[in-house]
């Protein structure tokens, strides 16, 4: 072997890490977990928790909602429209909300689509679906997790899933009357509100046909 070719010998061997350093550092690193406690561990405040929720959850959101056809979003501004209103009315009134009254803000899927038909006919912005089609709209934003079922006396899956009334006829009537609520934050409505069907959607986000 040449002696310009020694050093480079031990230049590479010196690089390598020895199957001892390896083993060292991981010691280290589990000496130092063991020696915390519950009085010296970092602890993850709520504000960490919040900021790395809200990250997950609006990057999950914006996805879903870049997923849905025209009628999709049609029926999910109609709910905000409708929850807006209902908001400013509760917030008009003398008498505070009660918690069963405020449940009334979340409307029934049949008031839902009522107001559906009202916000997409005013100035024929968009043609409505059918009562069955709506209902399957949204089932698919149900689906998605962008629109959530209200519990509780007034409204939700409970009376239609018991086993007793399942195979009732009378069981689609009772879900029409479920409760649901949306579950996206209004930043996210306004960049629904963009792209094919801007004009449309954002027509009955204003939900001006309602008042």
């Amino acid at each position: 072997m040449t002696p310009s070719k020694k050093p480079l010998g031990e230049n590479i061997n010196r690089a390598a890490p020895g199957p001892g350093s390896s083993r060292s550092m991981v010691q280290m690193m589990t000496s130092s977990l063991k020696a915390l406690t519950a009085e010296t561990a970092p602890r993850a405040s709520i504000g960490h928790l919040n900021k790395i929720t809200a990250a997950a959850f609006s990057n999950g959101t914006t996805q879903r909602l870049g997923t849905l056809n025209l009628q999709q979003k049609a029926a999910l501004c109609a709910l905000v429209a409708f929850e807006k209103r209902a908001r400013s009315i509760a917030r008009s009134a003398s008498t505070p909300g009660t918690p069963s009254k405020s449940q009334t803000l979340a409307p029934t899927v049949k008031l839902l689509f009522d107001a559906y038909c009202q916000l997409c006919t005013r100035d024929s912005v968009l043609h409505p679906l059918s009562s069955s089609e709506f209902r399957e709209v949204v089932g698919s934003l149900e689906t998605l997790g962008l629109v959530n079922k209200v519990e509780g006396k007034n409204g939700s899956f409970v009376a239609v899933q018991t086993p007793s009334k399942r195979g009732r006829k009378g069981a689609v009537v009772s879900g029409d009357e479920r409760r649901i609520a949306s579950s996206v934050g209004d930043k996210d409505m306004g960049s629904l509100a963009e792209g094919v069907g801007a004009g449309i959607l954002t027509s009955i986000l204003m939900g001006e046909a309602l008042d």
